[in-house]
């Protein structure tokens, strides 16, 4: 029977939810705070794929933001919201629930696209990249940050044991960075990603051609 990872996703984050902030804010806020900079270096109007509980709002600095997040958890949504109520994010313009494969906006609206540690995850990160290319203005940029490793490294983490295991936590270890890598470079539409290190973690960015 086919697995469905979206639902796989959906029900993980349901349990991860209460512990998302304690477990992972401090373990992704050097990439988080590095992806934000990266992000608010193209435009004001961001949109934030997998937004989660909104951890990265504080990292934000121009005062002309305007940021959109989706998430596909209603669970981690909620916590994002009272996020915005208890603190001064009026930055944040919308938190929608919502798929990345099917992103629900016009083309070339946002100056940005930040996917925040979840291409790993979806069912298909090549769509997700197509989506984000098509909501992005020519001359904005696709900004990804996430664990990755090299296809020569991940052997170990390829078992079926460990990716059984790992799905049902809504984890993916074992994503090559090349699979990314290739997608950008086998498309006219935007340029071939640049990425760095920071820490544990990849910091991927690519441009749509105007």
């Amino acid at each position: 029977m086919e697995r469905d990872v979206t639902a796989e996703v959906r029900t993980a984050y349901r349990y991860w939810a209460p512990i998302y902030d304690v477990v992972c804010g401090e373990i992704f806020a050097n990439a988080r705070r590095a992806a934000v900079e990266a992000s608010e270096g193209f435009g004001s109007r961001i949109l934030e794929i997998g937004v989660g509980t909104g951890l990265s709002f504080k990292y934000y600095r121009r005062t002309d933001i305007d940021l959109v997040g989706i998430d596909l958890s209603w669970e981690m949504l909620k916590k994002a919201q009272r996020r915005v109520r208890s603190a001064p994010n009026p930055f944040v313009g919308g938190l929608i629930n919502a798929d990345a494969h099917r992103l629900p906006f016009r083309a070339a609206v946002f100056d940005c696209t930040l996917s925040q540690f979840m291409i790993t995850l979806v069912a298909n990160p090549e769509l997700v990249l197509e989506e984000c290319v098509r909501v992005t203005r020519p001359g904005g940029a696709i900004v990804v940050v996430s664990h990755l490793t090299s296809t020569q490294s991940r052997s170990f983490l390829r078992g079926a044991a460990v990716q059984s295991v790992a799905r049902r936590l809504g984890l993916r270890p074992g994503f090559a960075r090349e699979r990314l890598l290739r997608w950008a470079q086998n498309r006219q539409d935007v340029t071939p990603f640049k990425y760095r290190q920071v820490g544990a973690h990849t910091l991927l960015i690519s441009t749509k051609h105007r």
